[in-house]
């Protein structure tokens, strides 16, 4: 009795490991997968139904053995929410999957869980507003996205909420009037872009003062006029 108790725990647990990893007659994935590192450490483990991820799904870094993302998805939609993990353990990302992409707002945390920056994505594509923040949580940057491309006015900030620069995007590329001010909100440079290139007369400033003049052609410089206090040549 003993011997055949034995040999069906041992028939039990064989057919238990053949699970893992394991596909159906149509080549779909079914049941609880793992996968290792050439160094045998587990990278991943989570299951699937019908070839789709199912639950949660747990990814470790190799070197350090702790968490490095989980995904967690709704049914078998293929929709996940993901979390991403710095080696201490503190959170890094966070955010929305559809069908293996990015969507939807995902925020970024340096390794004190400070958010750092928030981004929207459509179907793994920058589409909306990308904003970059400072360690005290006031706005840094803010850019704008279409399908991928930035596009629209750019703006950065000085951490008191001074603009430091404003700019025009069309295509990617810095396109139209830009202008930067220092901290003390005062008006630096002013002139246009083309195509990512300084084009036309470019001013800047001293004390709200002209002190040079720059007349660019598609990113050449082709003369330079300087002033002086009165604004005289």
């Amino acid at each position: 009795m003993k011997k055949l108790l034995l040999l069906f725990a041992l028939l039990t647990g064989f057919a238990a490991a053949a699970q893992v990893n394991h596909t159906d007659q149509k080549g779909l994935k079914q049941g609880k997968w793992v996968k290792t590192y050439e160094s045998g450490k587990k990278r991943y483990e989570g299951y699937f139904k019908n070839n789709l991820p199912v639950g949660t799904f747990t990814y470790y870094f190799e070197r350090e053995g702790g968490i490095m993302s989980e995904v967690t998805y709704r049914g078998e939609t293929g929709v996940g929410f993901a979390k991403a993990y710095h080696t201490n353990g503190v959170i890094q990302a966070e955010g929305l999957y559809k069908n293996q992409l990015r969507d939807s707002t995902w925020n970024y945390y340096d390794k004190q869980g400070i958010l750092t920056q928030s981004e929207d994505y459509a179907a793994g594509v920058l589409q909306g507003v990308q904003v970059t923040y400072y360690e005290s949580g006031k706005l840094a940057e803010k850019k704008t996205f279409e399908s991928g491309a930035q596009e629209g006015i750019w703006l950065r900030k000085w951490e008191d909420g001074t603009l430091r620069t404003k700019g025009l995007y069309k295509n990617d590329k810095l396109n139209g009037e830009c202008t930067y001010y220092d901290e003390a909100g005062k008006l630096l440079a002013k002139g246009s872009y083309k195509n990512d290139k300084k084009h036309g007369s470019w001013f800047y400033f001293e004390e709200n003062k002209v002190i040079r003049k720059e007349e660019y052609r598609f990113g050449q410089l082709e003369s330079e006029t300087t002033y002086d206090t009165e604004g005289k040549e």
